[in-house]
């Protein structure tokens, strides 16, 4: 199943759903560098966690 498809199902559910992109990756290839490891995808996505906005 792609991540589309499994978001959809979960749309189409009544559930919120986010599909971030990740820096470096993707659509974002253009943030690659040396810096970019774990952490700052931790760091770019723990605002999406509930509870921490």
């Amino acid at each position: 199943m792609r991540v589309q498809d499994g978001a959809l199902a979960l749309r189409e559910a009544g559930h919120e759903v986010y599909t971030p992109g990740l820096p470096g990756i993707g659509e974002r290839t253009h943030l690659t560098s040396p810096q970019v490891d774990l952490t700052t995808h931790v760091r770019t996505h723990s605002c999406l966690a509930p509870g921490t906005h």
